[in-house]
């Protein structure tokens, strides 16, 4: 399965879009997949271009994916 949201190497995937809620101003705008090499695969929140929170996860939101923190790539090693 290919989704755009987490199947990248070193993973930021596409954007996720966050619709607006009641307290406009104070809401995150977009989210993103977040996994690193060693580290246990989160989404983290953006408002104003800032993170501005975190959560693990266990599996892609949007395909249903597991993700585990042993399967990103450590990309220096190729070089």
């Amino acid at each position: 399965m290919n989704c755009k949201y987490c199947s990248k190497t070193f993973c930021v995937g596409a954007d996720i879009e966050i619709n607006k809620g009641a307290a406009d101003g104070s809401c995150p705008q977009i989210a993103v997949i977040h996994q690193a090499k060693n580290d246990t695969p989160g989404i983290v929140l953006i408002k104003d271009h800032m993170a501005n929170g975190c959560f693990e996860i266990n599996y892609c939101p949007m395909c249903g994916r597991k993700l585990t923190k042993d399967e990103v790539k450590d990309e220096s090693a190729d070089n």
